[in-house]
């Protein structure tokens, strides 16, 4: 588990962001970014918030919501820190029809990594979905399937474990035999470091990593016995 991170962190789970999640609808309140007739951006909220070593930031939460889903499409919601005028990280997660929330897509800017804004980042978005959990009176699994060690390494220091036997086992050999893997820049548009690919594997794409899902499971208080 990684040690809180210091400084004020608001609590930004409130009821238009939870009520967004559960219904798809955004509140009159929301300012809409951006509207095709399809879909529907809305930004929910923003804060202002001290982080050490950089100052003050603004959190942005945005939520889109599908009003016409082709396959595979499922609303999500986007967290952001920006400092001054410069974007620098993000997290997005969407909610797939079977009731998890998927991490699909993490971000920090090069010159801002290794001032724990990812943990931060993450923790914020924690207390929208143990909001979500409280909210439903059931369990929220938030997972992700990563491909890359040093993402791999931020998630486990956060609490999340491996979601499933294969990954478990692939995990332990990344951990305990690094020696079997081949760890080296993943091609495409984004810089990708680190990515895990088997010996044998020739491609660098992102298609030709070796896949792990993680996961953390956001349980709702318990009732008090009577």
């Amino acid at each position: 588990m990684s040690e809180p991170v210091p400084e004020h962190r608001p609590v930004i789970a409130t009821p238009d962001v939870i009520n967004a999640i559960l219904t798809g609808e955004v509140s009159d309140q929301a300012e809409v970014t951006y509207d095709d007739g399809g879909a529907v951006h809305a930004r929910l909220q923003t804060v202002t918030e001290q982080l050490p070593q950089v100052g003050p930031v603004s959190l942005t939460v945005d939520y889109v919501h599908f009003r016409q889903r082709d396959a595979g499409e499922a609303d999500h919601i986007l967290l952001q820190y920006e400092h001054g005028d410069e974007h620098i990280a993000e997290l997005e997660f969407e909610f797939p029809a079977d009731g998890t929330v998927m991490m699909r897509h993490r971000y920090v800017q090069p010159a801002y990594r290794g001032h724990r804004i990812g943990d931060r980042l993450l923790q914020q978005s924690e207390t929208i979905f143990q909001a979500l959990a409280n909210r439903r009176k059931q369990p929220v699994e938030v997972w992700e399937e990563v491909g890359q060690r040093k993402v791999l390494a931020w998630l486990l220091r956060n609490g999340y474990t491996a979601r499933d036997e294969q990954s478990r086992v692939l995990i332990e050999q990344v951990q305990t035999h690094p020696e079997q893997f081949v760890f080296a820049d993943v091609n495409g548009a984004l810089v990708r470091d680190e990515g895990i690919f088997a010996p044998t594997t020739t491609g660098r794409s992102s298609h030709d990593l070796v896949m792990m899902q993680v996961h953390k499971i956001l349980q709702p208080p318990q009732n008090p016995s009577h």
